[in-house]
């Protein structure tokens, strides 16, 4: 994460020198931000998954399933398989970021 603050910190001293033009410094702005994102949620998908295992519960966050717990059937790379304990017909196929452990 500090490594895209100094790039974007380097860019605007760039940008404030006249080295580069505004279309470039808003386009690697762009970039590194991007990146800084996709670490994040690539972090956030890898701890989960080293968290959660079959058959464990857990909740989503989001709203269209607020407040219900949900069993799990498969982990796959980045999304995972929750089945309703009630209803296991009923399964939904979510981003490992959106699980949250019970």
């Amino acid at each position: 994460m500090n490594i895209q603050v100094k790039a974007i910190e380097n860019l605007v001293n760039s940008f404030n020198a006249g080295k580069i033009n505004e279309e470039d410094f808003f386009r690697a702005v762009n970039n590194s931000v991007r990146v800084g994102l996709d670490d994040v949620r690539r972090m956030k998908a890898f701890n989960v998954k080293n968290e959660i295992m079959i058959g464990d519960m857990v909740k989503v966050n989001h709203k269209k399933v607020a407040g219900r717990s949900f069993r799990v059937r498969e982990i796959k790379r980045v999304k995972a398989i929750l089945v309703n304990p009630i209803n296991e017909r009923e399964s939904f196929n979510v981003p490992l970021s959106l699980i949250e452990k019970i």
